[in-house]
């Protein structure tokens, strides 16, 4: 049993590089047999490699044998929950996970995919000068790039504006001096960059399997913490299934490119009579006005679009709720606006709990009418989650088909041949 207290624990500690049992085993297995006993970090501990033994011992776990994991184990995963890993446990997890990765799994798809994947790292290899093969199987290298100063890393220079309408020069420095994929620390978080398309695809592909999705702190805040969580894969999926039911390709030509041509026209018209024109900022209440129709057919209130206006500013800075602060206002401008989304979702919902062949129960047929539809139907559909939905979907409109129209309007005035083309 060693000595007292860490009994034979420095012998079995001790590091070999060789790929053979492990020399305290080998040892002791020639000097004691296939069943010996010992002690390590205290503890004491019976060793079998006589295979009958040891499948004798499986098939009594749960009746005489009581599971047992090292401490440093148990506490690595979970203390507590490592005691309710008994029998009937285990033989589920084990029938769940061969379900996915047994031998009907592999020969379905896995050894396709894990035959692609190896092919592409063989590929990666032979670039390579020499390989470390167990490093270089398992993930986890970063890539080229700069961690900066410590806490705060290239945060300074990350936040410095520029008036280009190219890449950010942040951004298109490292591009030049680490190429597409590199790594840089903003605001204390680890970040890699990429402009890979293909590798960008990959990533958008696994959302959900091997990426989990992340928002900035900043963002997160702006919308909603506590539901940017729960927009995860199914989630996401449904709300992208249901936007293209409004907002698609259908939806466009029947009859929203015509509603956007009476709103433009409409808003041209005024325009011929102001002095000047910030397209960005004269877009904005356009935009939010006919998205706010199309999403819950209701008339915003007056300057409600102008305080969505450069919202996403807030995702630009340190997310430091103090009076004064670009984050505090971004957070005020919020409130109002999921105050009116949470009035209009408090009546659509009433309209909807009376019987549909009542009288004043009017459905509209709008995007918020199918979301209060499915309510209880689908579970991250809550009353609370509804209107930072309806608000992510106005702020992002305004936010990007903006500066959209404003680079486009811009574009076109310094070519004058080509807004000629189409006008014809």
């Amino acid at each position: 049993m060693g000595f007292p207290l860490i009994g034979e624990t420095l012998s079995f500690f001790a590091t070999s590089n060789s790929i053979d049992m492990h020399p305290f085993i080998n040892e002791r297995l020639k000097r004691y047999g296939p069943l010996f006993k010992t002690n390590i970090a205290g503890r004491p501990v019976a060793v079998s490699s006589d295979p009958e033994f040891n499948y004798f011992l499986l098939q009594q776990e749960g009746k005489l044998i009581e599971l047992y994991y090292m401490d440093s184990f148990s506490q690595m995963v979970h203390h507590e929950n490592m005691s309710n890993l008994g029998g009937y446990f285990h033989r589920y997890l084990r029938r769940s996970i061969l379900g996915h990765f047994g031998h009907e799994p592999l020969k379905r798809k896995l050894l396709s995919e894990f035959e692609d994947v190896i092919n592409q790292e063989l590929h990666k290899w032979s670039n390579l000068p020499e390989v470390d093969v167990k490093r270089q199987t398992v993930p986890g290298k970063l890539p080229p790039g700069s961690m900066g100063f410590p806490l705060i890393g290239e945060t300074l220079s990350f936040f410095v504006t520029s008036n280009s309408i190219d890449m950010h020069p942040f951004v298109n420095e490292r591009l030049k001096r680490y190429g597409p994929l590199f790594k840089t620390n903003i605001a204390g978080r680890p970040v890699a960059v990429s402009s890979d398309p293909e590798f960008n695809y990959f990533v958008l592909q696994q959302e959900g399997k091997l990426i989990e999705l992340y928002y900035m702190d900043s963002f997160s805040q702006t919308v909603h913490n506590d539901n940017m969580s729960n927009l995860g894969g199914y989630c996401q999926r449904y709300l992208r299934r249901s936007i293209l039911r409004h907002f698609g390709h259908e939806p466009l030509k029947r009859k929203l490119l015509s509603e956007l041509e009476d709103k433009i026209n409409h808003e041209l018209h005024k325009w011929t009579t102001l002095p000047e024109v910030d397209v960005k900022r004269q877009t904005v209440p356009m935009l939010f006005d006919l998205t706010s129709q199309i999403l819950m057919s209701h008339k915003p209130e007056e300057n409600l679009g102008e305080d969505l206006n450069n919202m996403l500013q807030s995702i630009m800075t340190f997310p430091l709720y103090i009076p004064g602060t670009t984050f505090y206002k971004c957070i005020q401008k919020k409130r109002k606006a999921i105050k009116l989304t949470s009035r209009v979702v408090e009546e659509r919902m009433k309209g909807h709990s009376c019987d549909n062949s009542a009288e004043g129960c009017n459905k509209t047929g709008d995007y918020l009418d199918e979301i209060v539809g499915d309510i209880g139907k689908e579970a991250f559909l809550t009353k609370e989650f509804v209107p930072y939905l309806l608000f992510g979907l106005l702020l992002a409109t305004v936010e990007t088909i903006s500066p959209t129209i404003t680079l486009a309007t811009m574009y076109l005035l310094d070519n004058p041949s080509a807004l000629q083309q189409l006008t014809v």
